[in-house]
């Protein structure tokens, strides 16, 4: 049998997609004269280089970008597996900011139609935030591989080592799962306890003071999350300089 992670780290291993939508305001002649802005959408297709800007919006993490098919009938199978354990993959998600996109940006005139451009567009793709280092992927890609092209980014974007990261912070889901089992037997303990023998039992002040025990452990492991979390984007010039560098090194 599995087991079931609990609250604390169900909450962490959800992916938070961001949904771009493009806009643009043209400026029209208004009553008496004045110029007013209406905002609606374009029907032409952006450059890559407009496209990546506006789903990247001044976020300076990675990006893993990717588009809805009919066949994935909005679910995110092109990226998590339906048979194997995906909280690496979550996990190393937090990490890049995370865009999807319809259906129809494959369409000639959607906006963002460049960013899957040519006749073998890939169903997803890892990139900076600048959208260079791309890497596409076809959705049928095996975890290994994805969470090589994912670490090999991060590790080019990031100070800190995301595959050291992510070890600390699974061992940190182990006291959340504690915590959590541990808060929700007590209170079930503590209402047993009230219906029995009433609110003047002195049980009840041990069990409270149990409760706030594992309280202040979770509230420790969560400040220690803190600390895991973050990998120290690297600044933008120092990250193109280490990417030069290790380009030079394979040749």
């Amino acid at each position: 049998m599995n087991f079931e992670r609990q609250k604390t780290s169900k909450q962490r291993l959800r992916l938070e997609w961001n949904y771009p939508v493009f806009r643009v305001e043209h400026k029209t002649d208004g009553a008496r004269g004045q110029a007013t802005t209406v905002t609606g959408s374009e029907s032409v297709a952006l450059t890559r280089e407009e496209a990546i800007k506006w789903v990247a919006n001044d976020d300076r993490r990675p990006m893993l970008v990717l588009r809805e098919c009919d066949a994935c009938g909005g679910t995110d199978d092109a990226l998590l597996s339906r048979r194997m354990n995906n909280e690496k993959t979550l996990l190393l998600a937090t990490w890049f900011r995370c865009v999807k996109l319809p259906t129809h940006v494959m369409k000639a005139n959607h906006p963002f139609h460049n960013l899957f451009a040519g006749e073998h567009a890939p169903h997803l793709f890892l990139c900076r935030h600048d959208g260079s280092g791309a890497i596409p992927m076809t959705g049928g890609q095996s975890q290994a591989e994805l969470w090589q092209a994912m670490t090999g980014l991060l590790r080019e974007c990031y100070t800190r080592d995301p595959e050291v990261a992510i070890k600390e912070w699974l061992k940190l889901f182990t006291k959340f799962d504690h915590c959590d089992t541990m808060e929700q037997t007590l209170a079930e303990r503590f209402d047993e306890e009230l219906e029995k023998n009433g609110p003047k039992s002195l049980k009840l002040a041990e069990i409270k003071a149990d409760i706030e025990s594992i309280r202040k452990q979770r509230e420790k492991a969560l400040a220690k999350e803190q600390e895991v979390r973050d990998l120290g984007l690297k600044p933008l010039e120092t990250a193109k300089t280490d990417k030069a560098e290790k380009a030079e090194a394979t040749r």
